[in-house]
């Protein structure tokens, strides 16, 4: 079995920070006139937070220290800054500084010549009478990039911090039409109307603004931590050589949703750097005030973060008078203590893959696609163990590799022959099924039915609900393609949805040739979708059909099993989640309340050493050393600890 561990951080990283944002419009007259440094490190030690960004400047353009460079909010009569890092800094807390680049309304009002534009010509500045939103502005302007440079070198030259923290360096959209922008890309003999166009200039652009900024802060103070947010979207192994961690912003109940975090926690364990996985204690988005989660939905947050080899970093927002609310940290502390308790074992483990789900973008562009969010989901749920890498990435070291809905190249055809050759296993979904499929066409009625073997073990045409490709059959056909007498239109219709199964077309729709796996269906974007239990129950008899070797081995869903080697050689982390979310409703979005306990849950591990000792670490209980695991109770979350004597591939 071929394993693949996530490298180690190249810079260590503390498991517990707050990111507290302070964003504070000329509207409000009183900023920090209650700011207590005891207080507030009080607050934050009873949290159990040992590291946090505070604020230099926000996204309205306001700073809070004597600048020069910049403007001091006008309701700010102290250094609220300087307070805030001599308290940490005396607390022993981490400390950074947060400074917004290319959001600052009052730099968008008084530099208008500075605004990304968007493709139809208009700015993003807001309609009159309404709040402004993101007013982008566009890092093709030297004077806007020197100005970063400028405030960036002035607080790390005057304050003591450990790092510094710049939020939305992202040029907006992944893409600007201002004349700055149309006259370089057309320099270069480009259209700048292209989309692909378009979103490589811009990569270059923003690395080269992450350079620049980079580079003076440490030319202002060598060897500082420096962290971008933004990062984890297409082209990010380009831009590892300027940041020294990565934060996933991805508070699961605003637009990011729950599905967001785990895809790109698995993009980004497998770049040596730190990742955080950025939740917030709102219960929905940013500067959501008097909206706080409860400490079940906070331990699980936590829980669920660390199980995927992230440390956890929770957002906040203090009030204009500078008090922390004690009902808010308590909740965060709630997760943190947990989180603390953990660490022992948690430092120094490193997550361990036998697959890679490939993905493939421009530059720039969200890894968050139905496709990719419904087939990490499903992947997860049959207890695959996987990264999910570029297609431009080092995938032909894992053992089996899954590819949905990418058209495959002469080039990359002949990287996945070479893997196959190599004692590789595969699956294709979606166009990515034609690959040495024979008579690869679509259905020729849509959507059309997958005729395979439900759970009463009787064949059923299963709808499919979307576009589907058959082809001649070869090997062992795991479901064949139907039809219906006609597609649904004002033409020819029946009832009230898609026309009913006809008849079968004698092509498959999923087949297994050897190492090869093949379904001519996005399973991912049917599973996101839809939710439908067959689109993953026929991924999972596919990846059995290739891959029987597995790490896990269970009937688990919805308890997510996820491993990492642990800091010793021989020992293994066990990470077992209940991903049971509650009070579901079209109105908002579910939440995690504390669960039923769950028990007996077993499951098989397949671990090249003999299993020696089984700890579960939060129950307080050594289990039967064994590769067949019983944990007798699960509250939402335990720790296995399961140590292997002889050699291992730990």
């Amino acid at each position: 079995m071929r394993l693949v561990f996530s490298p180690t951080p190249s810079r260590p990283a503390r498991w517990r920070k707050v990111h507290l944002d302070f964003h504070n419009s000329r509207h409000v007259r009183e900023v920090g006139h209650r700011f207590d440094a005891d207080a507030f490190v009080s607050t934050l030690r009873r949290a159990h937070v040992n590291s946090i960004v505070v604020f230099a400047k926000d996204m309205h353009g306001y700073s809070y220290y004597p600048t020069r460079v910049g403007t001091v909010h006008p309701g700010v009569s102290r250094d609220l800054l300087g307070e805030q890092v001599a308290a940490c800094r005396a607390a022993g807390i981490e400390v950074s500084a947060y400074i917004c680049t290319l959001w600052d309304h009052l730099l968008a009002e008084t530099k208008p010549e500075w605004l990304s534009v968007r493709r139809d010509g208009s700015t993003y500045l807001p309609a009159p009478g309404d709040p402004p939103d993101w007013t982008a502005l566009c890092a093709s302007n030297e004077e806007l990039v020197a100005l970063q440079e400028a405030q960036a070198a002035e607080v790390l030259s005057g304050y003591p911090v450990d790092g510094i923290w710049f939020d939305m360096p992202y040029p907006r959209d992944a893409e600007c039409f201002c004349s700055r922008c149309l006259d370089g890309i057309r320099a270069e003999g480009g259209d700048p109307y292209d989309v692909a166009t378009q979103r490589h200039y811009q990569h270059r652009l923003h690395k080269s603004f992450l350079r620049r900024v980079y580079e003076a802060c440490h030319r202002a103070k060598p060897g500082v931590q420096v962290d971008f947010n933004n990062q984890p979207c297409f082209g990010l192994p380009e831009r590892l050589g300027w940041m020294d961690s990565i934060d996933i912003e991805a508070l699961p109940t605003a637009q990011w949703g729950y599905d967001f975090f785990p895809l790109v926690a698995r993009y980004t364990r497998t770049l040596p750097l730190a990742s955080f996985g950025m939740t917030g204690r709102f219960l929905r988005g940013w500067g959501d005030f008097g909206g706080v989660k409860s400490h079940a939905q906070m331990r699980a947050e936590a829980w669920h973060i660390v199980s995927l080899g992230c440390r956890c970093d929770v957002g906040d927002q203090m009030p204009p008078d500078g008090v922390l609310e004690r009902e808010v940290y308590a909740a965060i502390g709630a997760g943190f203590a947990e989180v603390e308790s953990l660490e022992p074992w948690l430092e120094g483990s490193t997550p361990v893959a036998e697959a890679a789900m490939l993905v493939e973008g421009l530059p720039l562009d969200t890894l968050a696609t139905s496709s990719a969010c419904g087939l990490a989901k499903a992947l997860a749920e049959l207890s695959v163990q996987f990264d999910v890498v570029e297609t431009s990435g080092d995938w032909e070291k894992y053992g089996l590799v899954v590819v949905e809905g990418i058209e495959v190249s002469e080039a990359f055809g002949l990287r996945l022959g070479a893997f196959v050759a190599n004692g590789g296993r595969l699956v294709l979904l979606g166009e990515s099924s034609a690959w040495g499929a024979d008579g690869w066409s679509s259905a020729s009625v849509q959507p059309a039915f997958a005729v395979a073997p439900g759970e009463s073990s009787e064949d059923y045409p299963f709808a499919l609900y979307g576009p589907s490709w058959g082809w001649t059959p070869r090997g062992v056909v795991l479901a064949r393609e139907g039809v219906a007498a006609f597609s649904r239109s004002g033409e020819a219709y029946t009832s009230h949805a898609q026309s009913p199964f006809d008849r079968e077309t004698g092509r498959a729709v999923a087949a297994v040739e050897g190492q090869i796996g093949r379904v001519g269906v996005r399973l991912g974007e049917l599973y996101a979708q839809t939710g439908y239990w067959f689109a993953r129950d026929l991924l999972g008899r596919v990846i059995e059909s290739v891959m029987p070797e597995r790490l896990v081995r269970g009937q688990l869903d919805p308890i997510l099993v996820t491993l990492a080697a642990g800091a010793r050689r021989g020992q293994w982390l066990v990470h077992v989640f209940d991903s049971t979310v509650v009070r579901p409703s079209s109105g908002h979005p579910p939440f995690y309340d504390d669960a039923p306990s769950r028990g007996p849950v077993r499951f098989s591990l397949n671990l090249a050493a003999a299993v020696s000792k089984v700890t579960a670490v939060r129950l307080g209980e050594e289990l039967l050393a064994s590769s067949d695991i019983e944990l007798p109770r699960l509250d939402r979350y335990e720790l296995l600890v399961v140590e292997t004597s002889g050699e291992d591939e730990g």
